[in-house]
């Protein structure tokens, strides 16, 4: 086998460090050319995935066809190239991205993302070619579509597709082929970095739960708190409440006071309202509102019913509750 210091000779004088990971053990391996002792990588292995920093542009060429590596700095994590190692490749497509659409820079959190490449096929053979994506942070979701066979000399084009987080991102795309022989996908290029900020959008408050009203008769003059969870479904922070639209019931407290909250994307907040039930069927409804800076906005709607233990003559007991939203 080839030693790392052999397989990356022609770029001695850039490099820094090689970091791989090996997903079946959960070990991080390394190579530091100024640090042998501690380095724990021998050999770099065709279709792996490596980190490999470099202190300057640099090329590394292997003998007539093979493959190619561009090692240019421009990657998402600083003076670092992500590259799946496969130097005798002269027998396989070779995948190099020629254009993409234009990726829009403010984008409304949440929104899905569709970017079109627009990849060249520069191998000797034909082939099938996709697209992909890296992003810091690394939490971005993202799908790509693959091309059709593509031969040698011609173009295809993919969709990659993301839904944009409440953060901004950077990303690198990604030119693949899938491989011939082990039909794994087989990183060519790495093109990058790409940035797109986030716009928030509005929060949404939704009645998310509330406490469940007895179910049994409620004798008049009763105390009843019921609990209820208000949920961001927005993609920004707002101040969010509840409020309560009475028929004849007499709220009697509402906490916490004041009676709004400021809630986060995605978190809940909890209210407390007491009403005393009179002697006969009651129903309010339960709104879930928003401030905008200068009104309340009413998002969300949920209808309580409730029967008291009051009313003359047979009667049954029952609840219901519906969700407008």
């Amino acid at each position: 086998m080839l030693s790392i210091q052999n397989q990356l000779a022609s770029i001695a004088q850039y490099l820094d460090v090689v970091w791989y990971y090996n997903t079946y053990l959960g070990i991080w391996y390394m190579y530091d050319p100024n640090d042998i002792a501690g380095s724990n990588l021998p050999e770099l292995l065709d279709y792996e995935l490596y980190y490999i920093g470099v202190t300057a542009p640099c090329v590394i060429n292997y003998s007539a066809g093979s493959k190619t590596y561009h090692f240019d700095l421009a990657s998402v994590l600083p003076t670092y190239n992500t590259v799946t190692w496969n130097p005798s490749s002269a027998n396989a497509p070779l995948a190099s991205i020629l254009a993409s659409s234009e990726v829009p820079y403010n984008i409304v959190a949440g929104t899905f993302i569709t970017i079109t490449v627009t990849l060249l096929n520069s191998g000797a053979v034909a082939g099938v070619m996709s697209s992909g994506m890296y992003s810091e942070p690394a939490d971005l979701g993202w799908e790509s579509g693959d091309t059709a066979v593509v031969n040698p000399g011609s173009i295809g084009y993919v969709m990659v597709g993301f839904t944009m987080p409440n953060h901004n991102i950077v990303f690198d795309l990604l030119a693949r082929h899938r491989d011939p022989i082990t039909n794994a996908w087989v990183t060519d290029q790495v093109l990058g970095p790409f940035e797109a900020l986030v716009t928030l959008g509005a929060p949404k408050a939704s009645i998310w739960t509330h406490s469940i009203i007895p179910s049994v008769p409620v004798p008049a003059g009763t105390y009843i708190d019921m609990l209820i969870v208000v949920k961001n479904i927005g993609a920004s922070s707002g101040l969010m409440q509840p409020w309560v639209t009475e028929n004849d019931v007499d709220v009697y407290g509402m906490a916490p006071d004041p009676f709004w909250t400021e809630v986060a994307p995605n978190g809940t907040a909890q209210f407390t309202l007491r009403f005393i039930m009179p002697d006969h069927d009651v129903s309010f409804r339960l709104t879930g509102n928003h401030w905008d800076g200068s009104t309340w906005v009413q998002d969300d709607i949920s209808e309580v019913f409730v029967v008291s233990a009051q009313v003359a003559g047979p009667h049954f007991s029952w609840i219901q509750e519906q969700i407008y939203s």
